[in-house]
Formats: structure tokens, C-alpha cells, sequence
């Protein structure tokens, strides 16, 4: 009886790496700006401030504000902190924040444009 080994690769190239190439994935800034955002409308849905919200989360209002900018990124640990405070679901952010990320690419020159794959 022979038997074979066969050595299976697989080549991950940035082509085929979740699906698109570089310049057409979300990058953290847009993730950062978007998440921002969302927390920022639904503070002021609950008619907070950022003073308020930073009370409620034990971290400053100068803190709240660069998370709401986008220009500190948030853990999941902390994303889930603001979601409870801000009684929001997990769904909600998927579908409001992430599922519209995932519709917006880049053209070859950098600019953002809106793509439906489905269409």
C-alpha cells in the first residue's frame, strides 16, 4: 500500500484577503469616525452631554469627545460600556454603523464612493 503526503498552501494575497483589495477595505479612521458618530447621535438622542456620559462611564468629557471624533479608537470592552449606557444593542450598531461601512469603497484615487454588490 502507498500512501501520499500532500501539502496543501494556502496563499493569502491582498487581492483575495477578506474578500478585497487594500484599498477598498474599511480602515480604522473610517471605523474610528463612524463608531464616533453613532455614540455622539445617541447621546444626544438621550439628551446628554458629554460631561454626562463621561459620568456615567467614569472618563472624562475631553475623553468622550475624542472618542465621539474618532480620534481615539475604542476596545470592544469600552464599545460595549457605551452601548450599555446609551442603551443601545449590539444589532443597532451593526446594523447603523458596520453594515454601512461595509457598502462604502474607495476608488483608485482615494475618494469614497458607495458600492452595492448586490445590484
Amino acid at each position: 500500500m502507498m500512501t501520499s503526503t500532500t501539502k496543501a498552501t494556502l496563499a493569502i494575497s491582498p487581492e483575495n484577503y477578506f474578500g478585497h483589495p487594500p484599498e477598498k477595505r474599511i480602515t480604522a479612521k473610517q471605523l474610528n469616525e463612524a463608531t464616533g458618530l453613532f455614540i455622539r447621535q445617541k447621546r444626544i438622542e438621550l439628551g446628554l452631554n458629554g460631561s454626562d456620559l463621561g459620568r456615567l462611564l467614569n472618563v472624562s468629557q475631553q475623553q468622550i469627545s475624542r472618542y465621539e471624533r474618532g480620534i481615539t479608537s475604542l476596545t470592544l470592552h469600552q464599545l460595549e460600556q457605551f452601548l450599555r449606557a446609551l442603551a443601545v444593542s449590539w444589532e443597532s450598531f451593526i446594523r447603523e454603523v458596520i453594515h454601512p461601512l461595509c457598502l462604502i469603497s474607495q476608488d483608485g484615487q482615494g475618494k469614497l464612493v458607495t458600492e452595492y454588490p448586490f445590484l
